[in-house]
């Protein structure tokens, strides 16, 4: 079987084959500009997405600087001690504080979307918001709802008992 050329019946011969399956190969200037665009909104996404979480995050001034410095300056250890005037151990240390923080609120948000999603009282609802969303500790949660310490345990206990059920049943 041959291939026969737009033009005629004549057949293609090998090295025109090769020259039209290599211009149908090449990406065309639009298909480059969209996939330019797609991953310029992408990369846009993951920047905003990264800004909320180091905002949440509550990062100490020296935290901050230690991750200008590191991740979107691209310093080294060496040359972050030298900027701030510490050992490399404190920087490996700030590192991993910023890392463990940015899980931390993370996790929280991941927590709250899915409180959101399940069927838990009013009460419940805000426990959850306040533990997960604004990240307040349990004596803070007692005096915001005006119960004791004891009962925001308990209340936040059968908050996570919730999303565990429902985590477990999503995934059956």
């Amino acid at each position: 079987m041959s291939i026969e050329d737009t033009m005629g019946d004549h057949p293609l011969t090998a090295f025109e084959l090769k020259v039209k399956e290599k211009i149908a190969s090449v990406p065309s200037p639009f298909d480059e500009l969209t996939r330019k665009e797609d991953e310029e909104e992408k990369t846009g996404e993951v920047q905003a997405r990264l800004a909320g979480l180091i905002e949440k995050a509550r990062f100490t001034p020296a935290q901050k600087t230690c991750f200008e410095l590191a991740y979107r300056e691209g310093f080294s250890n060496q040359m972050i001690a030298d900027r701030l005037g510490i050992a490399i151990r404190n920087v490996r240390r700030l590192k991993r504080s910023i890392i463990r923080a940015l899980k931390q609120v993370y996790e929280c948000q991941r927590v709250k979307t899915q409180a959101d999603a399940c069927q838990m009282t009013r009460k419940q609802r805000l426990a959850a918001a306040l533990r997960y969303g604004e990240r307040l500790s349990e004596k803070e949660i007692a005096q915001r709802l005006g119960i004791s310490v004891r009962g925001v345990i308990n209340l936040l206990s059968r908050v996570r008992k919730k999303l565990i059920l429902k985590n477990i049943s999503r995934n059956v």
